[in-house]
């Protein structure tokens, strides 16, 4: 584990480094979400998954989740252009019970996520 944790740690601190992530949305009210990923696909979703994880932190990661429709109330509300309510009501019902979330399309999402407290 210990070998892996230090794998992973670099994983994260080279994420953060290189800034192809931003972490937003520290302590925000929707529905106990406190950590949004807002980096693009690709840029260490899956690392960032795996360190919240070891750290007891519960997150959502679409890929991950795919199975259990996380990112098809997200996507529908995108596809309105955000000119729907109730799908963006659905959406954000998406993140309840998890500490943070990530990957697609969830990082098109933190101007909602921002303004939903």
């Amino acid at each position: 584990l210990g070998s892996s944790m230090n794998s992973m740690a670099l994983a994260l601190r080279r994420k953060l480094t290189l800034g192809v992530c931003t972490v937003c949305c520290l302590r925000l009210g929707v529905l106990g979400l406190e950590i949004l990923d807002v980096g693009p696909p690709r840029t260490g979703s899956q690392t960032l998954h795996e360190a919240f994880g070891i750290l007891g932190i519960t997150s959502l990661h679409s890929g991950y989740s795919m199975k259990y429709g996380a990112r098809d109330s997200c996507a529908d509300y995108l596809a309105a252009c955000g000119n729907n309510a109730s799908k963006l009501r659905e959406c954000l019902d998406t993140f309840e019970g998890y500490q943070a979330a990530m990957d697609e399309p969830f990082h098109l999402l933190y101007e909602e996520v921002l303004n939903d407290n």
